[in-house]
C-alpha cells in the first residue's frame, strides 16, 4: 500500500493486519536518477558488452544530473567494480566517469576518495598510457576536491616502494603536481 504526500511515498508492508513502514522515498528524485541505477545493476551483472553500454549511460547521467549521497555511492561501488577490470575499454571510460564525478561531487567527493584512491592507485601501473594518464587526471580531481595536500601524501606514501616502475613514476608526478599547486605546503 502507497501513501502519497508532497512527492515522498511511504511503502507499507501489511503482515498479519499491523502496517509496517519499510522505506520512506522521494519517488521524483528515484524515478530521476533511475537509469543511473540501471546501469549499475549492469556493471554489476552485466557482460563486456553490457558493461560498456552501461558506462555511457552513466556519463550521460553524471553529466546531466547532479548526484546526491546515495547515488555517488552506487556509482563508487560500480567504479571500483570496473577499474578492477583488465579490459582496457571499460577502464578508460570508468576512469572518465570518475573524474567526472568527482569534480561534480563537492563535498561528497570525500567519502567517495578513500574508495577509489586504491583502484587508481593500480590503474597507474597499467600496461596502457591511455589507463595511466586517466588514473592521474582522476586523482589529481581528487587532490583539487579535498584541498589538503596533507591527505594525498598520507594516501600515497606507502607506494614510493611499489614493485611496479609505472606506480612509482604516477607517485612522483602526484608528488609533482602537489609541489607546483600547494608549494612549500606539502611534506
Amino acid at each position: 500500500v502507497l501513501r502519497a504526500g508532497w512527492g515522498f511515498r511511504e511503502l507499507r508492508e501489511v503482515t498479519r493486519g499491523k502496517a509496517k513502514v519499510t522505506a520512506t522515498v522521494n519517488w521524483r528524485v528515484a524515478m530521476e536518477h533511475q537509469p543511473l541505477y540501471d546501469a549499475v545493476e549492469t556493471v554489476h551483472d552485466g557482460d563486456v558488452k553490457q558493461r560498456l553500454l552501461a558506462i555511457g549511460v552513466l556519463q550521460t547521467h553524471v553529466d546531466s544530473h547532479t548526484l546526491g549521497r546515495d547515488e555517488l555511492n552506487a556509482l563508487t561501488d560500480s567504479l571500483v567494480l570496473l577499474l578492477g577490470e583488465n579490459n582496457f575499454k571499460l577502464c578508460v571510460k570508468a576512469l572518465r566517469v570518475a573524474s567526472t564525478a568527482l569534480a561534480q561531487a563537492g563535498d561528497h567527493s570525500k567519502a567517495m576518495a578513500p574508495l577509489l584512491v586504491p583502484a587508481l592507485i593500480e590503474r597507474l601501473g597499467d600496461g596502457k598510457a591511455a589507463v595511466r594518464t586517466g588514473a592521474l587526471e582522476a586523482i589529481f580531481v581528487i587532490i583539487d576536491g579535498l584541498h589538503s595536500p596533507n591527505i594525498v601524501h598520507e594516501r600515497f606514501a606507502s607506494c614510493w616502494r611499489h614493485k611496479n616502475g609505472h606506480i612509482r613514476e604516477g607517485i612522483l608526478k602526484i608528488a609533482i603536481y602537489c609541489f607546483n599547486k600547494y608549494g612549500a605546503k606539502f611534506t
